[in-house]
């Protein structure tokens, strides 16, 4: 949906947004990416680099053009 970078703020902080139609669909893309070889040979590469990481699951309020 989205990848974003700070402008201002935190510095070296990245933001990927993912949509998911529902929780089930998360779950079961989630877990082909966990199954996935590419995935499980990238994770070694990335993981040294991630110094923190936070998970948010976001309602769209009702104005949102995000619906």
């Amino acid at each position: 949906m989205g990848a974003f970078t700070v402008d201002i703020g935190a510095l070296s902080t990245y933001t990927h947004l993912w949509r998911y139609e529902t929780y089930d669909e998360r779950a079961e893309r989630r877990a082909r990416l966990g199954a996935d070889p590419r995935w499980q040979a990238f994770l070694p590469k990335i993981q040294p680099l991630i110094h923190a990481q936070q998970n948010r699951i976001l309602v769209p309020t009702p104005f949102s053009p995000l619906q």
